[in-house]
């Protein structure tokens, strides 16, 4: 596993943005959502190593998604950046540690620090294993084959990626727009693991990010109604390229 990648949920769209331009500066991958729905998405397709969520008291949200953060991926490092005094116990939730706002980068630098060696040490009893992967990909969807490649994958999950042509970013040849017309429903992915053959997947779409416009689409995909072989040759596969 290459590069830690951090999930910001911040229901508020408060300092989402200041947090990832701290974090991508200190060489983290960051993902942001603005809410609950797309936060778990995101979060089930076990892409994702770390999480902060700016805590609203305001609404049962942000418990809310805590708690089912806790419960979908036990051991995940959930951070909270607040500017409220916390003198009361957070309902049993499973907290890493507490960052008050105004965030000061010191503090934050401190945190994700001992966030990425915990992370680091419990690599191996984490329910996915994920890791970096540059690995062709074929997505079937809306009566169209993708040509594309996978980025990042784990058990429970995956992120494919336009591929460069002649020195230019390809489109992805109405990838996002097909899944989205898929309606929620499952979609075919073939992966060409190496050395291996190729395996097809069902998967749904969990997430579409675009960073500028010049540079490719990321789409997240998460595994559904995987065979018990096709768990096996996966996790083979994730735990082989990291020994």
């Amino acid at each position: 596993m290459a590069r830690i990648n951090v999930l910001i949920a911040d229901l508020q769209k408060s300092c989402a943005f200041f947090l990832k331009s701290i974090l991508a500066r200190d060489g983290f991958g960051v993902s942001i959502s603005v809410d609950r729905s797309e936060a778990i998405a995101k979060a089930e397709t076990g892409l994702f190593d770390i999480m902060i969520c700016d805590l609203d008291f305001s609404s049962d949200q942000s418990f809310d998604l805590i708690a089912e953060i806790n419960d979908l991926l036990p051991g995940l490092p959930v951070i909270i950046a607040t500017d409220w005094e916390l003198r009361f116990p957070l309902r049993g939730l499973d907290v890493f540690a507490i960052v008050e706002k105004p965030i000061r980068i010191s503090r934050l630098a401190e945190v994700m620090l001992r966030a990425k060696r915990a992370v680091t040490a419990i690599e191996d009893a984490r329910c996915f294993h994920r890791m970096d992967v540059d690995l062709p990909v074929e997505v079937i969807a809306g009566g169209k084959r993708v040509l594309c490649k996978a980025t990042n994958i784990s058990s429970g999950g995956v992120q494919v990626e336009s591929v460069p042509t002649d020195g230019r970013i390809r489109k992805m040849m109405g990838l996002s727009p097909a899944i989205k017309a898929n309606n929620g429903y499952p979609m075919r992915t073939r992966i060409y693991f190496e050395r291996h053959k190729p395996e097809e997947f069902h998967t749904r779409l969990a997430y579409v990010e675009r960073f500028r416009l010049s540079s490719p689409e990321q789409v997240g995909l998460s595994f559904t109604n995987m065979s018990s072989e096709q768990k096996k040759a996966l996790e083979g596969f994730l735990i082989e390229k990291s020994g």
